[in-house]
């Protein structure tokens, strides 16, 4: 017989005393085979078969099946220990037949495999058992034949198939001994429980506690996660909700376990040992984790975390907490380890970075030493005196007792602030010994002192944490944590509150029942943001969103004093950091002096659309204190020297610390005060109704290693720190340093805003996969591809995700349907010296989002000369010549680029008035008042097209664009004005010197051929080994000299090998056998914009490979930059030779 007899059903007259009983594996066949065999099975049909089969091998077990819970995106089986239902492992089935290669390579099991330590996967009759992510073991019992029978495997392998099963069941939770793992298990389990809750929206199975809560978190926290009729933005919503309240559940259950001395820990004793000092996460969490938990489809996973709580060794964890290691804080690292492994991009949407300890030690000790030397506070950050206060509520007038240092960090996340606040105070009780004192003055002139907003639920939780374990001195030696604990009395609380710091300044609605703790946690945060006379604001704002967060009305209408009046296009200002500048500026206004002191991104010190932001913090402060720790890896920074320059976070964006400080209204002399230029709501008065002077400005740069700058930090202060004054003037008030002299000097130059009245930004198209592309043909396929395809075909085949304001499937489609009769492919300058193709119509908001078609019709409708450069500058300043159209990234990848066209045609955008007409319709983009300073200077006749007779003082737009080219190209015009580059538009400086005009104009002639026109023979370079073709990888390897003569050996092709000794001039690999010889160091590292083009053109192309064409544009792009920097040199040389600068 071709497979065993056991899978026949036995006749009727065999009965019990026939001796034949069938082993569970067995019966599991049999009962797969007669569900199969019937024609209509599903994989729920095989689900009883598979729980009998599990708890028949063994009886300690229970599998349990609940399909709310499978249809809401959790596993088809959860198995637990019978005795104490301690949870084992988990089993995902799918149909038979299924191919399990497929599911392996899936979003969900790749969450499954990232949270479930024991996972079996199975179609019923293949399984694959994973443990810790990985696979262990794969067994199949049996395969389907014709008609639905089964092929049973062979006894020995369904004798090892069982004892695989067995093993499976058997595995033992793991205890957790430290703090790193439990973070890691915790995130594992809070993403599982996050997904299934986002499961029950998006299927219509959220019970009413989950669609209240999500009410409650909207009205009173986030309105965004209010539900929304856009099916992008609910799932946005939904998402939003499900991470709070699965790390709401996740780090209520962290605090109870932190704070039992049990030996098993269980939900019922959880809700009574949540912490008393955070009343809020006290009565949410006895709420969500009542008997209505138990309907839930996540319920199942709340028990693997109060399991995983329990099997942690939470002494051993919480001794971990206590150990202060240097520059390291525990509580901090457990926080970003969980978040690392929950959900990095929250971590990012958020801004939420860990301050360094040396960071935050400056800014407190900078606060001390303020209060104490400015204010006449002798005890500075631990003054307990109180002072009386009067406001209006309607008719009333209200007199409040309150201390007068109060102390907020707005943006409080883990509390690294109030935590060194608490133990600098701390500190200070303990050189005077006063350890009798410490608890009295905790509950009577700490606590209530201290305050906190957070609007992340885990930051939140762990801020409490934080500040618990510093309460009861765990964070002090074994030896004295009973001499300096505090044990909170009563009902007293930690006055940190989840609440969102930049929302309207209104009393939320009281909620009903168990929602009400939400309501009371805003409401008290409201108290303080309303009535508290704050004197000391301080922390690290997230500044990483660019304003995608909070874009309520009452904090946006704070921001527009920061953006009256600027007249910009584009408006750097909605980030949120600066937001909380501004909320930080009005709270301080409020209180009518006092202290912020922040870290943030260093961008507002001199970016162009921040200069009113400048001018109004000079305007509401006395003083200010700037630590420009710079570290911009955006930017290359690097120090006055050129060594290496980091950043004290590890984010990529410059940084700085920064003190902004009110005095009081009366001076010490008692002298009245000066009237100030802030009105009480946060306006500005007229000039003329003030007499008070604007900010003094202290300013430090710290450059230099990460190790250097803490070291800096933790010795510094405000009164030991060597500080320059600034002055900063109008219209920029820049926050750093300038050079006066310098500034009027280049003041004079002609902007080239001024010099060509028509410019833009290049082309955004919004989506570059589909819009650019290295070859026509590509071109061609795709918009083939949108031509035939729907818009859903065409949405799965590229990948394409979600639309944006700009570009959307079904316009790009529509573009192209719309020009269907030609193919409209044409050559774009993607990337410095990177020339590609796209498909172009010119249509905004179609194929390609922002084309800037009124711009680039002038160099469509014709021969053109184009400058590319851009307004800020934050890489290495840069200029590029094109002919062809360009994106908006083509010339610096950090700034958007500005495309200054020569020529005008009828067909684009022109300027109001007509400069110059001519035969073919074209005319110079050149501004009438320019050419007239222009041909003053060097006694010349202007011609309006082409390059003129210089030899006959004669000068075309060819022959300015190509001085203008070399001038830009100057090493020392870089760095003469290198403040101002990054500041604004370049300016041209015009000499008076014809012939010095004519040298330069021959250099950038020569550059622009370079650049623009592709010209150029190279010389040195080859490609000389034969294979492949294909970039596998990009590696330079520097000129050497031979070492001997017998280690030059030769490659099968006759060309030089990769022996160690080979003398060669520089190389550039592609493969593991292929280069291109001859490329100098200075040309592999030359920068354009902040792209490093001879490698960045060939690191864009691995796996392609490479044709004729492509080597030889690759040795004339390297050709390029060599030639370039031997010019930069000549017109240096050039200059020098008449006189140096400035011109004359």
């Amino acid at each position: 017989m071709s497979e065993p007899d056991f899978l026949q059903e036995e006749p009727a007259a065999y009965g019990a005393g026939s001796g034949f009983k069938p082993s569970p594996i067995q019966e599991y066949l049999r009962q797969i085979q007669r569900a199969l065999q019937r024609g209509d099975a599903t994989e729920h049909t095989h689900r009883p078969a598979l729980k009998t089969l599990l708890e028949a091998l063994d009886d300690k077990i229970v599998a349990t099946n609940e399909p709310k819970r499978s249809a809401c995106g959790a596993p088809d089986y959860s198995i637990s220990r019978r005795r104490d239902h301690l949870k084992l492992g988990e089993v995902e089935a799918k149909d038979v037949g299924v191919n399990l290669d497929d599911v392996i390579r899936s979003e969900q099991l790749r969450r499954y495999l990232a949270s479930m330590p024991n996972l079996l996967l199975t179609d019923y009759l293949e399984f694959r058992w994973f443990v810790d992510g990985k696979q262990r073991e794969t067994f199949r019992l049996a395969t389907v034949a014709a008609g639905g029978r089964l092929a049973p495997a062979p006894p020995g392998e369904l004798e090892r198939a069982r004892h695989r099963l067995i093993n499976f069941l058997a595995q033992k939770p793991v205890d957790i001994a430290s703090a790193e793992e439990l973070a890691r298990r915790l995130a594992n389990l809070t993403h599982v429980i996050r997904d299934i809750i986002i499961g029950a929206f998006h299927t219509g199975m959220a019970s009413q506690q989950l669609r209240d809560w999500r009410d409650a978190f909207a009205t009173t926290l986030l309105p965004e996660l209010a539900p929304n009729a856009d099916a992008k933005k609910e799932a946005e919503a939904v998402r939003e909700f499900a991470d709070m309240f699965a790390q709401t559940l996740t780090y209520g259950l962290f605090s109870a376990r932190a704070a039992s001395h049990s030996v098993k820990f269980t939900r019922e004793k959880a809700q009574k040992l949540i912490p008393r000092t955070n009343p809020f996460l006290r009565t949410f969490f006895e709420q969500i984790t009542g008997a209505a938990l138990d309907d839930e489809p996540f319920a199942g996973f709340v028990e693997d975390l109060i399991q995983t709580l329990d099997h942690a060794d939470m002494a051993r964890i919480l001794e971990d907490f206590g150990k202060r290691g240097h520059r390291r804080d525990p509580v901090v690292h457990f926080y970003e380890t969980f978040l690392q492994a929950y959900d990095p991009k929250l971590r990012e949407l958020r801004g939420v970075y860990y301050t360094p300890e040396p960071v935050v030690n400056y800014i407190v000790q900078s606060i001390d030493r303020l209060l104490k030397d400015r204010f006449g506070i002798k005890a500075g950050l631990a003054d307990h005196s109180k002072i009386t206060v009067k406001r209006k509520e309607g008719d009333r007038e209200i007199t409040d007792e309150t201390h007068r240092v109060l102390i907020l960090d707005p943006a409080t996340g883990t509390a690294t602030f109030l935590y060194t606040v608490l133990d600098f105070i701390r500190s200070q009780f303990k050189t005077k010994k006063n350890a009798g004192q410490w608890g009295s003055y905790v509950h009577e002139h700490l606590l209530p002192r201290l305050f906190g907003f957070e609007l992340l639920m885990a930051p939140y939780a762990v801020a409490h944490f934080k500040i618990g374990l510093a309460l009861a001195a765990m964070d002090e030696e074994p030896l004295f944590r009973q001499q300096w604990s505090y044990d909170p009395q009563g009902n007293e609380r930690v006055n940190i509150f989840l609440t969102n710091t930049l929302e309207d300044l209104e009393r939320a609605t009281e909620q009903l029942g168990p929602l009400r703790a939400l309501s009371d946690e805003a409401n008290s945060a409201y108290e303080i943001k309303k009535h508290k006379p704050v004197l000391v604001v301080l922390g690290n704002p997230p500044y990483s969103n660019f304003g995608q967060q909070n874009k309520n009305p009452w904090i946006l209408n704070l921001l527009e004093d920061y953006k009256r009046g600027l007249n910009e296009k584009k408006l750097n200002l909605n980030d949120d950091f600066i937001k909380f500048v501004r909320w930080a500026q009005w709270r301080i206004e409020q209180t009518g002096s006092g202290i912020i002191g922040y870290i943030t991104n260093n961008v507002y010190l001199d970016g162009l659309t921040h200069r009113r932001m400048r001018e109004c913090l000079l305007e509401a402060f006395d003083e200010i204190y700037l630590v420009n720790l710079h570290g911009s890896a955006k930017k290359q920074e690097t120090t006055p020297d050129g060594g290496k320059d980091d950043n004290v976070f590890d984010i990529t964006v410059g940084v700085s610390i920064a003190l902004f400080v009110k005095l009081p209204d009366v001076a010490a002399d008692g002298s009245p005060p000066q009237t100030s230029r802030r009105k009480k709501d946060g306006g500005v008065l007229p000039n003329a109704a003030t007499t008070k002077p604007l900010a003094t400005v202290r300013y430090v740069d710290l450059w230099g290693r990460r190790a250097h700058k803490y070291e800096w930090l933790d010795d510094h202060h405000t009164e030991n720190t060597k500080w320059k004054k600034l002055s900063p003037e109008a219209p920029d008030f820049l926050f750093v340093p300038k050079d006066s002299s310098a500034a009027k000097e280049y003041a004079r130059h002609w902007s080239i805003r001024d010099l060509f009245p028509v410019s833009g930004n290049g082309v955004k198209t919004e989506r570059d996969k589909i819009s650019i592309h290295f070859t026509e043909k590509e071109v061609e396929r795709v918009v083939g591809e949108f031509r035939i395809n729907s818009v859903s075909e065409l949405r799965q085949k590229f990948e394409l995700g979600s639309d944006s304001r700009d570009w959307s499937v079904e316009r790009a489609k529509a573009d192209v349907l719309d020009h269907a009769k030609g193919m409209l492919t044409t050559r774009i300058l993607y990337r410095p010296l990177d020339v590609r193709h796209t498909w172009y119509s010119g249509r905004g908001k179609g194929f390609i989002g922002t084309p800037a078609g009124n711009l680039m019709n002038h160099f469509l409708s014709g021969p053109n000369l184009g400058l590319i450069t851009t307004r800020q500058t934050k890489e290495v300043f840069s200029v590029l010549a094109t002919t062809i159209i360009c994106g908006h990234k083509s010339c610096a990848g950090y700034d958007i680029n500005t495309l200054f066209p020569l020529y005008l045609y009828p067909n684009g955008k022109l300027p109001e008035e007509d400069l110059f007409a001519h035969d073919n319709g074209r005319r110079p983009n050149l501004s009438a008042e320019f050419i007239k300073d222009f041909c003053g200077k060097l006694q010349v006749k202007f011609v309006p097209d082409g390059f003129g007779r210089p030899s006959k003082r004669e000068v075309g737009p060819e022959c300015i664009f190509n001085y203008a080219y070399a001038v830009f190209h100057s090493p020392t015009y870089r760095q003469r004005y290198a403040e101002f580059l990054r500041a604004d538009f370049p300016r041209l400086p015009l000499t008076s010197d014809f012939e010095l005009f004519r040298t330069l104009a021959g250099f950038g002639g020569e550059l622009v051929d370079l650049h623009a026109r592709g010209k150029g023979e190279p010389r040195g370079l080859s490609f000389p080994v034969k294979g492949d073709n294909v970039i596998e990888e990009v590696r330079y390897q520097p000129p050497s000299r031979p070492l001997t003569r017998s280690s030059t050996t030769l490659s099968p092709s006759g060309g030089e090998g990769r022996g160690e000794g080979d003398a060669h001039a520089g190389r550039v690999w592609i493969n593991n056998r292929q280069y291109v010889e001859g490329v100098p160091e200075a040309a592999w590292t030359f920068p354009i914009g902040g792209y490093l083009p001879a490698q960045r053109w060939l690191k864009d192309r691995i796996g392609r490979t490479l044709g004729y064409e492509e080597q030889t544009e690759y040795q004339r792009i390297i050709w390029a930059l060599i030639e370039t920097k031997r010019l930069m040199g000549e017109i240096d040389a050039s200059i020098k030779q008449h006189g140096g600068w400035p011109f004359k």
